[in-house]
């Protein structure tokens, strides 16, 4: 046998437990290869993610602050307004300010209409989504 390939990629032809445990555990220790292109579309990205942070969590905080005047609103979710219950702990660890929001409506009967007539706002059920 091979004792020092890992348990797991004992299966199959044991010819090919070495190439196996190479493949896996290189992509695990060094990730995968980009092409250039996508390299390249990376860094571009890269330079501009503090900029397009900062706007795009004042653009939520704006956002925020109206929902919440809003009389159709009951409640509004986002760290960087006075009113969130973790403000202070935003304030300290989201330099950048946060872009997630979320709202209440007072009426929950109103949440389709509503939700049908949002033109920019991404429409999600969870932050992967």
């Amino acid at each position: 046998g091979y004792p020092n390939i890992f348990a797991a990629y004992r299966k199959g032809d044991a010819k090919g437990w070495g190439l196996q445990q190479l493949r896996k555990k290189g992509l695990r220790d060094m990730g995968g290869t980009l092409s250039s292109h996508a390299a390249h579309q990376l860094a571009l990205g890269a330079e501009t993610l503090s900029l397009r942070m900062d706007r795009t969590s004042a653009t939520a905080l704006a956002l925020a602050q109206r929902l919440e005047a809003h009389p159709a609103v009951s409640r509004v979710l986002y760290p960087m307004l006075p009113s969130h219950p973790q403000h202070a702990f935003a304030r300290k660890h989201l330099k950048a300010g946060s872009w997630l929001l979320s709202f209440e409506l007072r009426n929950p009967d109103q949440c389709l209409a509503v939700c049908n007539r949002l033109q920019l706002p991404i429409k999600a059920t969870g932050l992967a989504d």
